[in-house]
């Protein structure tokens, strides 16, 4: 899924999806997880593309740890 992610919970936080599992690809899914509070198997789920539609404050956890780090 190509679409971007803009909804009231994300605003301003706009990421394509293939971007966070770029992203993600490269980075320790346990420190995501412990840092973001979202689950270890979402944070993996979402970066191997398994969940297809993750909900916008999920997504936005895990933009707003992205970019800090």
């Amino acid at each position: 899924i190509d679409a971007t992610i803009d909804s009231k919970s994300t605003r301003g936080l706009a990421m394509e999806i293939k971007e966070i599992q770029h992203r993600l690809a490269k980075r320790n899914m346990n420190a995501c997880s412990r840092d973001t509070g979202v689950g270890y198997q979402t944070v993996v789920n979402i970066q191997r593309g398994i969940t297809r539609k993750p909900k916008p404050e999920t997504l936005a956890k895990i933009i707003k740890w992205i970019k800090e780090n």
